[in-house]
């Protein structure tokens, strides 16, 4: 029994972050030299630099297996998919600082943006565990969303023009959008849902665990990060005069009641076509349909802040 009147103090958290200088243009290089000088007040820490693709993945999973009990994906959406890809399996604790383009996960967490507030939580705020989703083609993990169909082209568009990628926020989704809608056409897709099938003319589909992506779309507003489930949006076969007026309704999850938006939720999800249709995991296009999604609840411990939106959390 500790002596009466004291309280029992935890050990303090040792962190690792994992810096990509490239993300945002740029941007999360200076972030990074402006926050370092004020985090030894909260803690011990090291820190490691992506200098390839994947090498975020390999700093992570070499920093949890040293010992260091959270490690910080610093950089956007691709940074924070190596991160996670790392530590599936380890003991440590996943923290994020928003800094590149996309940011989309954190949105559903309620991080900060403001890179100070996300180091205070990183190395303060308690961990919850969150459900992740597998990519049975690749053997990839996502954490937030799959996108199959025009979502994922839009995410091509954006990640091969350098401008559209150095601009934060959603602006760049936008313009992706409105290019790839002049030549895009609606594949007919086969659908398998916990093994029920179905066949649809298909706009595009979101597969996913948490509640945004492109830049701040909401297309997921009833996702739960821990429930066990994807949260499955299939879009169905929406024309482009359509597509024009549902997209600002994208951004606020006003697009729910719309007859061919048709929300499900499955554990495991397989979806072909006859045609190349591309696939993103977290904005991340690695290839063509045919897919299976598989998820794995509960596989990654996240620093998880108060003040979370509401029903984001199933517990």
């Amino acid at each position: 029994m500790p002596p009466s009147g004291r309280e029992r103090s935890e050990p303090p958290v040792r962190l690792f972050f994992v810096v990509n200088p490239t993300a945002g243009h740029g941007r999360t290089l200076q972030v990074w030299r402006r926050l370092e000088p004020h985090l030894a007040q909260w803690g011990e820490y090291d820190v490691g630099f992506t200098t390839a693709p994947r090498h975020g993945e390999a700093l992570a999973r070499e920093a949890a297996r040293a010992g260091f009990d959270r490690v910080v994906a610093m950089g956007g959406d691709g940074t924070l998919n190596e991160v996670v890809n790392g530590l599936i399996g380890e003991r440590a604790a996943l923290g994020i600082i928003p800094s590149g383009t996309g940011n989309d996960f954190v949105r559903s967490l309620g991080v900060p943006r403001d890179p100070l507030a996300a180091a205070r939580i990183a190395f303060t705020a308690p961990v919850r565990p969150v459900d992740v989703g597998l990519h049975l083609e690749t053997g990839r993990h996502f954490i937030n969303i799959a996108g199959i169909g025009f979502d994922a082209e839009v995410a091509e568009e954006v990640n091969t023009r350098r401008i559209l990628k150095a601009i934060p926020g959603t602006f760049p989704s936008l313009v992706a959008a409105l290019i790839t809608l002049i030549r895009y056409r609606n594949p007919e897709m086969t659908i398998r849902l916990d093994g029920k099938e179905v066949r649809r003319r298909v706009l595009l589909m979101a597969v996913g665990n948490a509640r945004y992506y492109g830049g701040g779309m909401q297309i997921l507003p009833q996702a739960t990060v821990d429930d066990g489930y994807f949260t499955v949006l299939i879009a169905g076969d929406v024309g482009k005069a359509e597509l024009l007026e549902v997209l600002p309704k994208l951004y606020t999850g006003r697009h729910v009641d719309h007859p061919k938006a048709e929300f499900l939720l499955a554990r495991e999800v397989h979806v072909a076509a006859g045609e190349p249709v591309a696939l993103h995991l977290d904005g991340d296009v690695v290839g063509h349909l045919p897919a299976t999604f598989r998820l794995l609840p509960r596989a990654i411990q996240v620093v998880a802040p108060e003040g979370a939106p509401a029903g984001v959390w199933a517990g």
